[in-house]
């Protein structure tokens, strides 16, 4: 039975080649490989880049009051289980008032109802009741029940109400446990078996330069979902007879290829979000893979960047990579509301990172100008409500630009150079490490800058470029270690992904990472990885099987797709072209040291750069866009690269070539290789 299965599995996929192969669509393989170099200039029909969206536009506009959740985003934690994440809060006008009888007796006999409309109170009654007053489209003030309005009876109730990010030369952290984490969920819609609750936690970006402004975030929410088990089991006491109940719960992992409905929040306000629905991965196999995998880098929040997510999105992935530069929040004005194309050219004086600056009026003027009535009311607090000011990095596209996708399909994500974001006492990556949860924890790693993961039968590797990567240091001794316990029997595909890459042709970050290189890529290389995604440099490239810039069949195929839109603009300038190589000295690492060399072999010996496009190049485009990878069985997986151009386009794509797996030639260290 299991030899007519692999049989009629053959048979299939033959047939799919060979009507492939007839229609006159030949899609190559690496077989045939390595390939002669291929370059697609830079259309000049199109534009390089464009600038990031006004934080009026649809697509950042905020759709939720209060603090019910937004920015929902899913990653894998096990083959099993899923994290599911949230941001809640938006700051507000808050009154805490000793006195609330009269006042609001006062408001509701003079007509000043709007006033609770436009600023949002939340009321809680001596009976347990509570309403949330935010609009004609929550609770109308009308509609409260029957209160009764007897001195002491009626308290405005503030203790559980939070803002959001708050920007401003003094800022106040939010308290986390002010607001729950939970997530219902279940296998039918609107009918949810199982709660979980999580954790919750805020971060803040401290500068003491003048002229910068500090930041708070909201609150950031992760919740690790499996199903929770509950079994009863009465029992009888022999003193007095009576019968009591005893609960035992027990973890139970989610179903492979399952889909889940859930929704999530605070059930206690309500302050719920709508329901969601997710499917989780198939088991780890060499006969289960994930549909689509798409591939993306250095997104940022341009028009370039709306294309790229909605061309993603018609490509229905199951999963997301994201190699690093999550957002390009460290490029927003000091004083102005849209991202520019350098570090530091609207601020001249500010250090490189300026990240979490106000988009539009300063908080204290938003207050004077507005608040300026209330300051006659005793025992009264206002915070300030900096709802015109972008928390940039949740902007991530504000993960609202993001949520219809991330939502839905788990988004694997690594940290690039735009999440480091200095502040004071030498803190970084302080927003990247309190907004993602990755499976850190549960792939042996004690850092989440680097980590491993399964998906069917590929073994994912995030590996982090700016933090220690040398063969001494505690990340070496992870990959070592993750590596020799993978089994390619069941894991039979080893793909690994950082921002910054090794093999690069392009003038920008060129030999950037030489060093990262030099330490890490014989142990990838005698454990077999099958592909290495990067990010960093905003063109694509695919490279020939290359192991120590020499072409081998048993290397790695590395491909860099950087173009995802970010404002910086699309790379143009190949480091062949004439007048365009750097010099040893440009190209200077945010991490690590400089390792430049000169070729020691091949048509470029001697030399820096090359005077022709790299042997180990096989395709290069100065193209914004994203990748599919699909992978079709134990050694064959179909990449498929789409330029935002083509978006309307049918049956287009930019570059396409089935990676073939030859374990049976490329002895490995691996087990479960033959």
């Amino acid at each position: 039975m299991v030899d007519f299965r692999l049989c009629l599995a053959l048979t299939i996929f033959l047939m799919i080649i060979a009507d492939l192969l007839t229609s006159g669509d030949h899609i190559p393989t690496t077989l045939e490989g390595p390939f002669q170099p291929v370059t697609h200039s830079f259309d000049s029909r199109l534009r390089r880049g464009s600038d990031d969206l006004p934080m009026d536009h649809p697509r950042l506009r905020r759709n939720v009051t209060s603090f019910f959740p937004e920015q929902i985003s899913l990653a894998i934690s096990s083959p099993t289980s899923m994290w599911v994440s949230w941001i809640t809060g938006m700051p507000r006008l808050v009154l805490r008032v000793n006195y609330a009888v009269c006042l609001m007796l006062f408001m509701g006999l003079f007509g000043f109802k709007e006033l609770f409309h436009s600023v949002g109170l939340f009321m809680e009654s001596p009976f347990g009741y509570n309403a949330l007053i935010l609009g004609d489209d929550h609770i109308d003030f009308d509609g409260i029940p029957n209160w009764e309005l007897s001195w002491g009876l009626l308290v405005l109730f503030f203790d559980k109400f939070v803002g959001d990010s708050q920007i401003g030369s003094n800022v106040t952290p939010l308290d986390p446990s002010t607001v729950a984490s939970e997530v219902w969920y279940g296998k039918r819609s609107r009918k949810y078996s199982s709660v979980k609750s999580g954790f919750s936690t805020v971060y803040s970006q401290l500068y003491p330069f003048e002229g910068l402004l500090n930041y708070t975030s909201g609150i950031i929410h992760h919740v690790r979902l499996d199903v929770l088990l509950r079994v009863f089991q009465m029992k009888m006491s022999h003193i007095c007879c009576s019968a009591f109940t005893m609960f035992l719960d027990f973890l139970v992992d989610l179903e492979p290829g399952t889909k889940y409905y859930y929704k999530c929040g605070d059930s206690s306000f309500p302050a719920m979000s709508r329901e969601y629905v997710f499917e989780t991965l198939p088991l780890p196999g060499p006969k289960r893979y994930p549909c689509r995998i798409a591939v993306v880098g250095d997104l940022g929040l341009t028009s370039n960047t709306t294309t790229t997510i909605d061309h993603l999105i018609r490509n229905d992935p199951s999963m997301i990579l994201m190699v690093g530069d999550l957002s390009y929040a460290n490029q927003y004005r000091t004083t102005g509301g849209k991202g520019v194309p350098c570090f530091s050219c609207a601020f001249p004086d500010a250090p490189i990172r300026e990240t979490y600056q106000p988009a539009g009026m300063g908080g204290e003027g938003i207050l004077q100008s507005a608040f300026s009535n209330f300051s006659v009311l005793p025992n009264a607090t206002i915070v300030l409500p900096f709802t015109t000011t972008p928390d940039a990095q949740s902007v991530l596209v504000g993960w609202k630009f993001m949520e219809p996708l991330t939502s839905r399909v788990p988004m694997m994500v690594i940290e690039g150079n735009h999440e480091i974001e200095p502040q004071v006492a030498g803190i970084t990556f302080k927003s990247y490490l309190t907004r993602f949860a990755v499976p850190s924890e549960e792939s042996g790693s004690k850092s989440n800058f680097y980590y491993s993961f399964d998906a069917g039968g590929v073994h994912f590797i995030m590996l982090g470029a700016y933090v220690d990567y040398n063969r001494t240091g505690a990340q070496y001794a992870w990959l070592k270690k993750d590596l020799h316990q993978v089994d390619r029997s069941v894991t039979p595909w080893l793909v690994a992904a950082w921002h910054p890459p090794w093999y690069n042709s392009y003038s920008s970050h060129y030999q950037e990472f030489e060093c990262m290189r030099q330490e890490m890529e014989a142990l990838l290389y005698q454990y077999g990885v099958d592909i290495v995604f990067s990010g960093h440099v905003h063109a694509y490239e695919r490279m020939n099987r290359v192991y120590n810039y020499t072409l081998d069949s048993c290397g790695p195929v590395y491909i860099t797709v950087g173009d995802g839109g970010n404002i910086e603009q699309v790379e143009v300038d190949h480091a062949d072209d004439p007048g365009k190589c750097p010099s040893a000295q440009d190209n200077i690492p945010e991490f690590g040291g400089l390792c430049h060399l000169n070729f020691s072999s091949g048509p470029a010996k001697g030399k820096f750069c090359w005077d022709q496009q790299p042997e180990w190049s096989a395709f290069r485009e100065s193209s914004f866009g994203h990748g599919i990878l699909e992978v079709v069985n134990s050694t064959y997986a179909l990449w498929t690269w789409h330029r935002n151009q083509d978006i309307y386009k049918r049956k287009s794509r930019g570059d396409q070539i089935y990676i073939v797996r030859q374990p049976h030639l490329c002895s490995t260290a691996s087990k479960g290789v033959a």
